[in-house]
């Protein structure tokens, strides 16, 4: 048994004093968190914050080796356009050794869970080598309905693979201007065994297209070559015309929400699905240079998580980096909120119910937050993995 007390601990859920204590197994499984006067044994004292592993609920494994090669501030359509581009123009070797460093990034970081995004199969070995714990959404787009059951078949057989091979996964449509209403439909009657992932309203050009602007995504169709005759605008937004169309009550992880009103959220909240609001800060400010309003996603009681996206929208995938972006532009977020995201919230959203807190029989990992003010999550925190 090892016993650990710092300056705090937060289990994730609640922040406590330096009068607990954090016992753990030698295996990682957390025995308890008890007060002070009650630990007799010896006890190893540490200068900072004790915290559970953090949750990477939204990242792109497989772009890892776009990394400084897709420019900043272009906004959405064009970011995407210069994806699409480039992606493909690598040798598979390095596409390889990039995924390798960045899973190695995010386990250095505090990360011990990824929700990853995926449309092919090359990032499954480097998820059976890694020491993290990963859920593969595998992605679906089609944009005709003609095509809608082709597409639902192709992306059924690639998380087949994934769980053929031990790896969690499940069907994901990648966002509401790449699939067809048809396709969500199929998706939407799936009865999938975990949540399921959405890129939605990350950008004005989006809202735009469901208003009826069909040249919103000009660009991005063209350079694809997608055949966009049978989609028909709903003069509503886009969470409002897409989320119905997902009959079967799912868990829902909500990603990027950069555009999101209060309508939009009741109307969300009203669904029978359960729903988690993923955020990824430093992702958004790269490519659209803004925000999410998230003091009205906090004011509507939505459940919060953090992600990093991928490397090529990214400088770094950490999640104590996302944490600090939040902390600059909402410094009123109270940080054990903040870290909830990052832990029990996360793991809850991925379906990795043995991570994320504190909680007897789990196997979160430990973290030590330090710095000047690791309580305050400032721009000099630092985060070390200790177990």
């Amino acid at each position: 048994m090892i016993q650990y007390r710092a300056n705090g601990i937060f289990t994730g859920t609640r922040l406590l004093d330096e009068n607990w204590v954090l016992a753990v197994r030698e295996d990682g499984r957390v025995e308890g968190v008890y007060p002070r006067s009650s630990v007799s044994t010896p006890v190893r004292v540490l200068e900072g914050l004790l915290c559970p592993g953090f949750v990477n609920a939204h990242c792109h494994l497989e772009l890892s080796h776009l990394k400084g090669i897709v420019r900043e501030n272009t906004g959405l359509v064009q970011f995407l356009v210069e994806v699409t581009r480039f992606r493909d123009e690598v040798d598979p070797a390095k596409v390889s050794a990039a995924m390798e460093a960045a899973d190695q990034e995010m386990a250095q970081s505090g990360i011990v869970a990824v929700g990853d995004v995926c449309n092919t199969f090359n990032s499954a070995e480097q998820k059976l080598r890694s020491s993290l714990y990963y859920h593969s959404f595998t992605e679906v787009l089609g944009f005709s309905d003609s095509s809608a059951r082709d597409r639902l078949t192709q992306i059924l057989e690639l998380r087949d693979r994934y769980r053929a091979r031990g790896l969690p996964a499940t069907v994901s449509p990648h966002a509401p201007y790449t699939v067809s209403a048809s396709l969500f439909r199929l998706i939407g009657s799936l009865d999938e065994t975990g949540s399921v992932s959405v890129h939605n309203q990350e950008c004005l050009e989006e809202e735009k297209l469901f208003g009826g602007d069909q040249q919103a995504f000009q660009e991005i169709y063209d350079s694809l070559e997608i055949d966009r005759s049978s989609f028909q605008a709903t003069g509503k937004s886009s969470l409002q015309s897409w989320l119905p169309l997902m009959q079967e009550p799912q868990k829902l992880l909500l990603v990027h929400n950069t555009c999101t009103t209060g309508q939009d959220i009741r109307f969300a909240q009203d669904s029978p699905h359960e729903l988690f609001w993923c955020l990824c800060p430093n992702a958004n400010l790269y490519i659209e240079g803004r925000l999410p309003d998230i003091s009205l996603l906090r004011q509507s009681g939505c459940r919060m998580v953090l992600g990093t996206d991928s490397l090529s929208s990214n400088h770094r995938l950490s999640i104590l980096e996302e944490i600090k972006t939040i902390r600059k532009f909402f410094p009123g977020i109270p940080p054990a909120e903040l870290l909830a995201w990052a832990t029990e919230n996360g793991a809850e959203a991925i379906g990795a119910e043995q991570l994320g807190s504190f909680s007897p029989g789990k196997v979160p990992g430990v973290l030590l937050l330090g710095g000047s003010a690791p309580f305050r999550l400032d721009p000099d925190t630092t985060v070390t993995r200790i177990l």
